[in-house]
This record gives C-alpha cells, sequence and structure tokens, in this order.
C-alpha cells in the first residue's frame, strides 16, 4: 500500500527516452520466503503480474523480489542500487520507479518474471511524493513533482508533460479501467486533487486541499474517490464525489452534531484505499479502531482487520486473498481477508 510511504513523510523531504539496455547483474541467491524474517522498511506491490516486494538493503538502495503471493517464496530478486517509489504493471512489462541517492528519479522497465532491467527513462529531480505510477488513457502516466508525465506504452516513450502549477509534490492515480485520471498536488500547505482527460492530461475538476504534502489518492469505486492527507499535525480520510470532487458524507459512528461527517479522522499516517470492491481505512498503531474495511459508498464500518498486533502491526498492501503487514520488528507476513470483508 504506498499510503504509509507517502503519509509518513510529513516532516522530511524524500531525499532520454527509454531504451534498450543491458539486463542488470545475476540477482543474488534467493532466501526460501520473504515471510517469517525481518526486512527493513519493507514495501509489497500487488500487481496483474504478480507479487512484488521491495526492502531496503544498505542506505538509499532496495532490493525488489518477485514472491509467490501465499508462500512467500523468491522466484527472482534483484538490488536496484536506489530506493523503489513505486511498481506497477502494464504493457507487458514493470515498472518501477526508484530515486537515486545523487537526488534523481528514474523509471525502470522490468522483466516482469525475472526483474531484469530492459530499459530507463529519467523522471527529473527528486521530490516528496515524485514517482507514482498510473494506467489510463492508454499511456503510462507518472507523477514528478511539479509536473505529470505522459508515456507511451509498451515503449515509454514520453509522450507528454502536464505543468501542475507550481506544485512542490505530487502523485497520480486512475481507476482499474484507465478511463480516469486522477492526481494530488501540493505546496507544503496549499493543494488540490485533480480530475483530469485521462489522454491528454487536460484539467476537467479540481477541489482545493490544505495539507503539508500531496493528498494521496487511494482509489476510485463507483462515482466516489477515496483520498486521505496529511494536516501535519492530524490527518485524515474521506470520499470525494468524482464529478464534483466535493466532499460526500460518510455513516460514522456517533452523535453527529454538524449534520454529516464528511471524513474519518487519525493521525498523519491514516490512509484510505481501495481494494478487492471496499474501501480499507488503515493506519499505523491504529489498532483495531482505524485498521477496518468499509462500505465504499458511504465508509461504514464492516469488519477489523485481524492483525495479530493491531497496536504495532502496519498494513501495506490489500490483495485479493491476503491483507499483506509488517510487525514492529520488520517481519513481514500476511493474514487472510476475513468474510466480512469480502466486496
Amino acid at each position: 500500500m504506498r499510503t504509509s510511504c507517502l503519509a509518513l513523510s510529513v516532516l522530511a523531504v524524500l531525499a532520454c527516452a527509454i531504451a534498450q539496455t543491458p539486463a542488470s547483474a545475476a540477482p543474488e541467491s534467493p532466501d526460501a520466503s520473504v515471510y517469517g524474517r525481518p526486512l527493513q522498511d519493507p514495501n509489497v506491490y500487488v500487481t496483474a503480474s504478480g507479487l512484488y516486494v521491495s526492502w531496503e538493503v544498505n542506505h538509499s538502495a532496495d532490493e525488489l523480489a518477485r514472491a509467490d503471493g501465499t508462500t512467500g517464496t523468491i522466484e527472482a530478486e534483484r538490488d536496484l542500487g536506489a530506493e523503489v517509489v513505486d511498481v506497477l504493471a502494464a504493457g507487458g512489462w514493470l515498472w518501477a520507479t526508484v530515486a537515486s541517492p545523487a537526488g534523481a528519479n528514474t523509471l525502470l522497465r522490468l522483466n516482469p518474471a525475472t526483474l531484469a532491467v530492459t530499459g530507463r527513462q529519467a523522471l527529473g529531480a527528486q521530490r516528496t511524493g515524485a514517482g507514482y505510477l498510473a494506467v489510463a488513457g492508454g499511456g503510462l502516466w507518472a507523477a514528478s513533482g511539479d509536473e505529470l508525465l505522459r508515456l507511451s506504452l509498451p515503449g515509454g516513450h514520453v509522450t507528454a508533460r502536464v505543468a501542475l502549477r507550481g506544485a512542490s509534490n505530487s502523485m497520480v492515480a486512475a481507476n482499474a479501467t484507465g478511463t480516469i485520471l486522477l492526481d494530488g498536488e501540493a505546496d507544503w500547505g496549499s493543494g488540490a486533487v485533480q480530475r483530469r482527460d485521462p489522454h491528454t492530461g487536460k484539467l476537467l475538476a479540481e477541489i482545493p486541499m490544505v495539507g503539508v504534502i500531496a493528498p494521496f489518492i487511494g482509489g476510485v469505486i463507483d462515482s466516489g474517490v477515496w483520498i486521505s492527507e496529511a494536516t501535519g499535525m492530524m490527518g485524515y480520510a474521506e470520499r470525494l464525489n468524482l464529478t464534483t470532487l466535493k466532499p460526500e458524507p460518510l455513516a460514522l459512528p456517533g452523535p453527529d452534531y454538524e449534520g454529516g461527517k464528511a471524513h474519518i479522522e487519525g493521525t498523519n499516517g491514516i490512509g484510505a484505499t481501495v481494494a478487492d470492491g471496499l474501501a480499507w481505512i488503515t493506519q499505523p498503531a491504529g489498532g483495531s479502531e482505524i485498521n477496518y474495511c468499509a462500505d465504499p459508498r458511504n465508509g461504514r464500518r464492516l469488519a477489523a482487520i485481524p492483525l495479530p498486533n493491531p497496536v504495532a502491526d502496519t498494513v501495506l498492501e490489500i490483495g485479493t486473498r491476503y491483507i499483506y503487514y509488517v510487525s514492529s520488528s520488520q517481519y513481514l507476513d500476511r493474514v487472510p481477508i476475513p468474510a466480512r470483508c469480502r466486496g
């Protein structure tokens, strides 16, 4: 789940067309499984090409592995020599954005089975939130701080650059069919969530936001989009109307003296994600109160996520069968999605 990396970076700034290049050196001898052993700062990516896991092997350098979703058995492994920002499968390739120790973002095109690097595209200077990926309008979109880049599929050539009006950090997202393109942008206190033409990036609608970093767009479902935002002191999650981008009332517990609560309060680490037909509200150290699946139409709580230690475990990703999490001791593991959390 990409939420945690962005939301927990509130007090710190994260530090050529595609061309065929030789594959990188052969991967290291794989460990038996990514589960049941400590991994430094792991992240999990559930893609159309399978399950991928990244973790830090030394300062500002990550290992990326393809793993069996059930057993965790590593099927391919590669040291990328930079910090992994996002991973997405599209056009028959695996795409990964990485941030180098030198302060530059790069888009890598990888063989999804072997993780051999087949191409590179410079994305510019490293910025907070830069490097998030989405597929919409038949192209691959990448957030690059103060602009969005559109790249061709499967070639990966830059076909358009869309300026984001002085934004210092940004992220991008799309619906499952690629017919809706959204971005979140901010300049440390002034920002917006925007809906754009999925082919050209033309601005279609927007709503101002006041968080310190770009709002995280967790996904589109039905006529709404779920987002979360860190404000610097606290955070919140809400559902926006897809047409107007205005917040919609949520079915939250407790008395409501304001006539329609429109957000779920939490810390800066709170996240809202659409997965497996539901909305998922998660937060590091949020306990069972802020780690649950919800009705995506109104946020009504359905069931708690069955984490072994809810006050210490952090949800990383929601798959179709499992919820992937990391413990306080940095052990990566998974729990089955409960029956009440089936969309």
